[in-house]
């Protein structure tokens, strides 16, 4: 997944996750990701909050997830055999407990390391029979890494070395004295092909046999087969957790693939576009798309949606007005999702997407107010605020859906215009979905950013299709208040 290093399996989605899957919606992308596989929804989750993105291992991923779909038979079988080669471990280990002396230990992973050897032994011929229908740099270098790391002479050695290590004719174990006499310096020697009973005997050698019935002596000699057998426990013990580590990245390196390409398979089976991004350098204020929308409203709803085009030309800030009911929150939340998207090294919904790379995005949206009625809403608005902040990196994407709106719309608009001038001089981009006329109209006037509205017809019917356009004093809530009610507002 990254050019220039392993990905890390251990890695957990950021502080604040929850929040933004749920502002966003990504529930829906995750599952089509994932499906019912817990890890693959796993996967799919910390690949779609990676902030290390970089414009390099986007296109690297893009590359690779291409690939993946045009040899998907070969990858589903690479990632099984990955899988397996975790179940044969967990199997192994659950049957091994308990086993704590170092020859028992030296056993254990002795076999830990033959179960895993047999797997990468099917994985170096699979990936050795299709390498050449692959392609893409990621996959290319994966099949060379395991040609020229694990090609036949290796592991028929590896083989070798593990038959010998089942000691069947004894452990031939050799020792210096040290002072006192102590014995020191245990190694285990390879033997030659006599057998070890040859090399002892006493018309060749000095050596001594001991009565089986004699407790002592049997408990010495193990205590010396077990010093001599603990540095070869020990490498062992290191090759079968090397292996593990490596099964456990090929597995989750080619699930992420996999998702995409489900992903991918899924959006265009319900009618939808779907697009390569173009991620543009860290810091970048470039943003545009043609025909956006939103991947996760579309897979709940069973079909395409309407499509967006926008172009802020470098603004820090897009800011989107216009009639209720209109379109703006939920293309607020494809702007949201395309970018962890993108970053992630997934294709697009949309015909057209280019945008910086960001530290990462994070969403302020209206909640419900406080059952508990201990605090009230602006209040948990900004200790909401004061948390994104603080979990702030340099160039964040963040998204604002009718934020600080439960004051009256003067200082609601005083204090949303001081946060938002203040995130954008620190280098962020923002975006900001807002009714507030007298905001909306502060930056406009002012020249800071980029506008779009949503429409609404004369016949008060919504196309959600937004265009560039300043901001307008009305949203048309008397449109709503006659669905509900039936009627026309009273005069005042």
């Amino acid at each position: 997944m990254y050019p220039d290093r392993d990905c890390d399996v251990a890695a957990r989605a950021p502080d604040g996750a929850h929040e933004v899957m749920a502002d966003l919606g990504l529930s829906p992308i995750i599952a089509a990701m994932g499906g019912d596989d817990p890890y693959l929804c796993k996967v799919a989750t910390v690949s779609l909050f990676d902030a290390a993105a970089s414009v390099d291992s986007i296109v690297y991923r893009q590359q690779g997830v291409a690939d993946a779909a045009s040899n998907l038979a070969t990858v589903q079988s690479a990632y099984a055999i990955a899988v397996a080669a975790g179940e044969d471990l967990r199997k192994h280990v659950r049957i091994s407990i308990g086993r704590t002396s170092p020859e028992r230990f030296m056993y254990r992973s002795r076999s830990a390391v033959e179960l895993l050897s047999r797997r990468l032994a099917q994985l170096t011929a699979l990936m050795r029979d299709h390498r050449e229908k692959f392609t893409s740099p990621p996959f290319s270098a994966f099949c060379a890494y395991l040609a020229d790391t694990f090609d036949r002479d290796y592991l028929a050695a590896v083989r070798r070395h593990l038959d010998d290590l089942e000691f069947t004719q004894g452990a031939l174990i050799s020792a210096g004295l040290g002072r006192g006499n102590a014995p020191t310096g245990y190694l285990v020697r390879q033997p030659h092909r006599k057998a070890i009973s040859d090399l002892v005997s006493t018309d060749r050698g000095y050596g001594f046999r001991v009565d089986r019935h004699d407790p002592t002596a049997s408990e010495l000699l193990g205590d010396v087969r077990g010093r001599g057998l603990h540095e070869v426990a020990a490498t062992l013990a290191d090759a079968a957790d090397n292996l593990e580590r490596f099964f456990a990245t090929v597995q989750w390196e080619l699930g992420f693939h996999l998702g995409a390409v489900r992903l991918q398979h899924t959006l265009l089976e319900l009618g939808g576009a779907m697009c390569w991004p173009v991620p543009e350098p860290r810091g970048s204020m470039k943003w545009r798309c043609r025909g956006l929308y939103d991947a996760g409203f579309a897979l709940r709803r069973g079909g395409p949606l309407v499509g967006n085009d926008a172009d802020t030309g470098g603004a820090a800030l897009l800011m989107i007005t216009g009639a209720n009911q209109g379109g703006k929150s939920t293309f607020l939340r494809s702007i949201g999702v395309a970018q962890m998207m993108m970053q992630a090294g997934l294709p697009i919904a949309a015909t057209e997407f280019a945008a910086g790379v960001r530290s990462g995005v994070h969403t302020h949206f209206t909640h419900a107010e406080d059952p508990s009625m201990t605090k009230g809403h602006l209040d948990e608005e900004l200790e909401r605020m004061s948390r994104i902040i603080d979990r702030l990196a340099p160039g964040a994407l963040i998204l604002l859906d009718e934020s600080f709106a439960s004051t009256n719309e003067h200082e609601a608009t005083g204090l949303a215009a001081q946060i938002v001038e203040a995130l954008i001089d620190s280098g962020h981009q923002l975006c900001y979905v807002t009714h507030m006329y007298e905001l909306a109209r502060r930056f406009y006037d002012a020249g800071k950013g980029h506008f779009i509205r949503a429409q609404r017809c004369d016949d008060e019917s919504r196309p959600f299709h937004l265009v560039s356009s300043g901001p307008m004093e009305t949203s048309y809530g008397v449109d709503l208040y006659r669905a509900v009610f039936g009627v026309d507002l009273p005069a005042s």
